[in-house]
């Protein structure tokens, strides 16, 4: 590789690593959130979480990062794991691309917001203490898939971001497969009568087992 390409390397991966490192800053805050963060701080937490989600938008819609994915890709000299990099970095940022700023923050603040409601109605059976909150997010979740692509369904453009080249069609396979096996399956399972209690004997020899005697003794 010429050292020009090298150069363009070099800095991709520098700017990759400054993204992982916002990620994994998201990912602290929210596993803070989860164990050690008092009641109370949500709505500072949910401001964190936006401030540092819109920090990695923006980085990821740098221009310049554009045009160096744009550079690398046309290149037919990197090998197989800089090319897959440079494929993914710039599938990623073309649909970052496409999410206004102001939804990315809205997205951010209203998922702090929702989790310990749905903790709370979780420990108390209370779907419709979740579902106001609940209805805000599908709402949001639909703006940014219409955002990316609104010719396609809701749930194929989302989950393009965890499964790329993933469709409807797809998964309508897939897990139409697994009707075909586990409907019977489970009405078999839901047809037999469970295991006989242990009683007499049988239950006390069940929890009295001999202990194991070991080679030293």
């Amino acid at each position: 590789m010429r050292a020009d390409g090298q150069g363009h390397l070099n800095e991709l991966r520098r700017r990759l690593a400054e993204l992982a490192s916002l990620e994994e800053v998201l990912g602290i805050l929210g596993w803070d959130q989860e164990v050690m963060m008092p009641p109370g701080a949500g709505l500072a937490r949910g401001r964190q979480v936006a401030t540092v989600a819109l920090l990695h938008h923006q980085r990821l819609c740098d221009p310049g990062l554009g045009r160096l994915l744009e550079e690398l890709a046309a290149r037919d000299d990197l090998d197989p794991i800089d090319a897959a990099n440079v494929r993914e970095a710039l599938r990623e940022q073309r649909r970052a691309l496409r999410v206004p700023p102001a939804l990315v923050e809205r997205w951010s603040e209203v998922t702090v917001a929702a989790h310990p409601i749905w903790v709370g109605a979780r420990e108390r059976a209370d779907f419709a203490g979740f579902a106001p909150i609940l209805g805000e997010l599908v709402d949001l979740a639909r703006r940014k898939a219409e955002a990316i692509d609104p010719d396609r369904p809701t749930y194929e453009v989302l989950i393009e971001e965890f499964e790329p080249g993933m469709t409807m069609a797809a998964l309508d396979r897939h897990f139409g497969a697994l009707r075909v096996a586990l409907t019977p399956f489970i009405a078999e399972l839901r047809g037999r009568e469970g295991p006989p209690p242990l009683s007499g004997d049988a239950g006390a020899g069940a929890k009295r087992r001999p202990r194991r005697r070991s080679a030293a003794s």
